[in-house]
Protein backbone atom coordinates (compact mmCIF):
# COMPACT_ATOMS: atom_id res chain seq x y z
CA UNK A 1 0.00 0.00 0.00
CA UNK A 2 2.90 2.47 0.22
CA UNK A 3 4.85 1.39 -2.86
CA UNK A 4 6.41 5.13 -3.22
CA UNK A 5 7.93 4.82 0.05
CA UNK A 6 9.69 1.64 0.10
CA UNK A 7 10.19 2.48 -3.11
CA UNK A 8 12.21 5.45 -2.50
CA UNK A 9 13.79 4.11 0.78
CA UNK A 10 15.13 1.00 -1.34
CA UNK A 11 16.59 3.93 -4.05
CA UNK A 12 18.43 5.56 -1.10
CA UNK A 13 19.94 2.92 0.94
CA UNK A 14 21.88 2.23 -2.31
CA UNK A 15 23.67 4.95 -2.19
CA UNK A 16 23.17 5.81 1.03
CA UNK A 17 25.13 2.45 2.40
CA UNK A 18 25.36 0.09 5.49
CA UNK A 19 25.91 -2.96 5.33
CA UNK A 20 25.20 -5.82 7.97
CA UNK A 21 29.04 -7.45 7.37
CA UNK A 22 29.74 -5.12 10.23
CA UNK A 23 26.46 -4.04 11.84
CA UNK A 24 23.98 -6.34 13.66
CA UNK A 25 21.00 -7.12 11.67
CA UNK A 26 18.81 -4.93 14.44
CA UNK A 27 21.06 -1.79 13.22
CA UNK A 28 20.72 -2.71 9.27
CA UNK A 29 16.59 -2.26 10.64
CA UNK A 30 16.37 0.48 12.48
CA UNK A 31 18.45 2.71 9.57
CA UNK A 32 15.54 1.01 6.94
CA UNK A 33 13.48 2.53 9.28
CA UNK A 34 14.89 5.85 9.45
CA UNK A 35 15.39 6.06 5.78
CA UNK A 36 11.62 5.22 5.20
CA UNK A 37 10.51 7.59 7.74
CA UNK A 38 12.94 10.34 5.71
CA UNK A 39 12.24 9.32 2.27
CA UNK A 40 9.94 12.31 1.02
CA UNK A 41 11.48 14.75 3.96
CA UNK A 42 14.02 17.42 2.83
CA UNK A 43 17.26 15.98 2.13
CA UNK A 44 19.38 18.24 4.23
CA UNK A 45 16.99 16.82 7.80
CA UNK A 46 17.60 13.13 6.06
CA UNK A 47 21.46 13.69 5.88
CA UNK A 48 21.25 14.77 9.69
CA UNK A 49 19.17 11.65 10.37
CA UNK A 50 21.58 9.70 8.92
CA UNK A 51 24.94 11.27 9.99
CA UNK A 52 23.84 10.79 13.75
CA UNK A 53 22.64 7.13 12.99
CA UNK A 54 24.32 4.49 15.29
CA UNK A 55 24.29 1.60 12.41
CA UNK A 56 26.08 4.66 10.26
CA UNK A 57 28.18 5.98 12.75
CA UNK A 58 29.63 2.18 13.64
CA UNK A 59 29.72 1.31 9.96
CA UNK A 60 31.67 4.46 8.64
CA UNK A 61 33.18 4.82 12.12
CA UNK A 62 32.02 8.09 13.30
CA UNK A 63 31.46 7.45 16.30
CA UNK A 64 35.20 7.05 16.65
CA UNK A 65 36.25 10.55 15.40
CA UNK A 66 37.82 12.26 17.68
CA UNK A 67 39.36 15.91 17.94
CA UNK A 68 42.36 14.39 19.41
CA UNK A 69 42.29 11.31 16.95
CA UNK A 70 40.37 12.31 13.55
CA UNK A 71 38.55 9.73 11.61
CA UNK A 72 38.15 10.60 7.81
CA UNK A 73 36.04 7.48 6.77
CA UNK A 74 32.19 8.93 7.38
CA UNK A 75 33.50 12.89 6.27
CA UNK A 76 34.57 11.38 3.21
CA UNK A 77 32.10 9.22 2.33
CA UNK A 78 29.08 11.88 2.97
CA UNK A 79 31.22 14.16 0.47
CA UNK A 80 31.89 11.52 -2.26
CA UNK A 81 28.43 8.98 -1.64
CA UNK A 82 25.98 10.97 -0.41
CA UNK A 83 25.45 15.04 -1.44
CA UNK A 84 28.38 16.27 -3.94
CA UNK A 85 29.99 13.23 -5.57
CA UNK A 86 33.74 13.11 -7.11
CA UNK A 87 33.50 15.33 -9.93
CA UNK A 88 31.66 18.49 -10.76
CA UNK A 89 28.55 17.85 -12.37
CA UNK A 90 25.76 20.43 -14.79
CA UNK A 91 22.42 20.38 -14.01
CA UNK A 92 21.34 18.33 -16.04
CA UNK A 93 23.96 15.30 -14.73
CA UNK A 94 26.71 15.50 -16.95
CA UNK A 95 30.46 15.96 -15.79
CA UNK A 96 32.13 19.64 -15.74
CA UNK A 97 35.64 19.48 -17.83
CA UNK A 98 38.83 21.95 -18.18
CA UNK A 99 39.78 23.09 -21.35
CA UNK A 100 41.95 19.88 -22.11
CA UNK A 101 38.89 17.86 -21.33
CA UNK A 102 40.11 16.72 -17.79
CA UNK A 103 37.37 16.34 -15.07
CA UNK A 104 36.92 18.61 -12.65
CA UNK A 105 36.93 17.63 -8.94
CA UNK A 106 34.80 18.65 -6.80
CA UNK A 107 36.48 18.64 -3.29
CA UNK A 108 40.46 18.12 -2.41
CA UNK A 109 42.08 16.06 0.66
CA UNK A 110 42.15 19.73 2.42
CA UNK A 111 37.79 19.27 2.56
CA UNK A 112 37.98 16.16 3.94
CA UNK A 113 40.06 17.16 7.13
CA UNK A 114 37.77 20.23 7.57
CA UNK A 115 34.85 18.34 7.30
CA UNK A 116 35.61 15.57 9.59
CA UNK A 117 37.05 18.44 12.09
CA UNK A 118 32.65 19.50 12.17
CA UNK A 119 31.67 15.78 12.73
CA UNK A 120 34.19 15.78 16.12
CA UNK A 121 32.66 14.27 19.44
CA UNK A 122 29.71 12.17 18.55
CA UNK A 123 28.97 8.90 19.99
CA UNK A 124 26.29 6.35 20.76
CA UNK A 125 23.28 7.07 22.98
CA UNK A 126 23.98 6.43 26.92
CA UNK A 127 26.99 5.22 29.07
CA UNK A 128 28.33 2.17 27.63
CA UNK A 129 27.80 0.43 31.04
CA UNK A 130 24.06 0.60 30.25
CA UNK A 131 24.46 -0.73 26.78
CA UNK A 132 23.92 -4.38 26.58
CA UNK A 133 26.64 -6.80 23.78
CA UNK A 134 23.27 -7.33 21.89
CA UNK A 135 22.59 -3.96 21.17
CA UNK A 136 26.14 -2.27 21.85
CA UNK A 137 25.54 0.89 19.60
CA UNK A 138 22.33 1.26 20.73
CA UNK A 139 21.12 1.53 17.17
CA UNK A 140 16.85 2.75 18.00
CA UNK A 141 18.26 6.40 19.49
CA UNK A 142 20.43 8.57 17.48
CA UNK A 143 24.07 9.42 17.97
CA UNK A 144 24.45 12.61 20.60
CA UNK A 145 27.09 14.93 21.66
CA UNK A 146 28.31 13.04 24.71
CA UNK A 147 32.02 14.00 24.17
CA UNK A 148 31.72 17.80 23.99
CA UNK A 149 35.54 17.93 25.04
CA UNK A 150 36.66 15.93 21.54
CA UNK A 151 34.44 18.18 19.50
CA UNK A 152 36.91 20.70 17.23
CA UNK A 153 35.11 24.11 17.99
CA UNK A 154 37.71 25.63 15.72
CA UNK A 155 36.53 27.33 12.49
CA UNK A 156 36.20 25.16 9.41
CA UNK A 157 36.37 26.05 5.59
CA UNK A 158 35.32 23.29 3.12
CA UNK A 159 33.64 23.86 -0.46
CA UNK A 160 34.50 27.22 -0.23
CA UNK A 161 32.64 27.83 2.48
CA UNK A 162 33.17 28.68 6.30
CA UNK A 163 31.79 27.39 9.51
CA UNK A 164 32.20 29.36 12.67
CA UNK A 165 34.11 29.05 15.42
CA UNK A 166 32.50 28.69 18.71
CA UNK A 167 29.73 26.14 17.76
CA UNK A 168 29.14 23.14 19.36
CA UNK A 169 28.47 19.20 17.44
CA UNK A 170 25.05 20.09 17.41
CA UNK A 171 25.01 23.04 14.97
CA UNK A 172 27.99 22.25 13.56
CA UNK A 173 26.11 19.55 11.52
CA UNK A 174 23.71 21.47 10.89
CA UNK A 175 26.23 24.47 9.51
CA UNK A 176 27.82 21.33 7.07
CA UNK A 177 24.78 19.98 6.09
CA UNK A 178 23.57 23.63 4.91
CA UNK A 179 26.97 23.64 3.00
CA UNK A 180 26.65 20.26 1.18
CA UNK A 181 22.55 20.82 0.52
CA UNK A 182 23.19 24.24 -1.38
CA UNK A 183 26.48 23.06 -2.84
CA UNK A 184 25.41 23.12 -6.64
CA UNK A 185 26.52 19.64 -7.24
CA UNK A 186 23.92 18.01 -5.24
CA UNK A 187 20.63 18.75 -6.60
CA UNK A 188 22.35 16.78 -10.15
CA UNK A 189 23.98 14.08 -8.13
CA UNK A 190 21.38 13.11 -5.84
CA UNK A 191 18.91 13.38 -8.65
CA UNK A 192 20.95 11.19 -10.96
CA UNK A 193 20.26 8.32 -8.19
CA UNK A 194 16.51 8.86 -7.82
CA UNK A 195 15.63 9.19 -12.09
CA UNK A 196 17.56 5.79 -12.03
CA UNK A 197 15.74 3.79 -9.19
CA UNK A 198 12.42 5.44 -10.48
CA UNK A 199 12.58 5.10 -14.23
CA UNK A 200 15.67 3.96 -16.48
CA UNK A 201 19.48 3.12 -15.36
CA UNK A 202 21.00 5.29 -17.96
CA UNK A 203 19.15 8.41 -18.59
CA UNK A 204 19.33 10.96 -21.05
CA UNK A 205 21.24 14.37 -19.97
CA UNK A 206 17.31 16.16 -20.97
Amino acid sequence: EDQLRIRTSWILSNFLVVSTRKIQNYGALEYLNMLQTNAFGQYGDLLKDVTRNPGMGFYLDNQNNKKSQLNENYGRELMQLFSVGLVQLNMNGTAKRDASGKLLETYSQKDVIEITRALTGWNHAEPESKRSSANFANYGKPMVASWPDQHDTGSKTFLGKTIPAGQDAYKDLDSLVEILVTHPNTAPFVSLRLIQGMTTSDPSPA
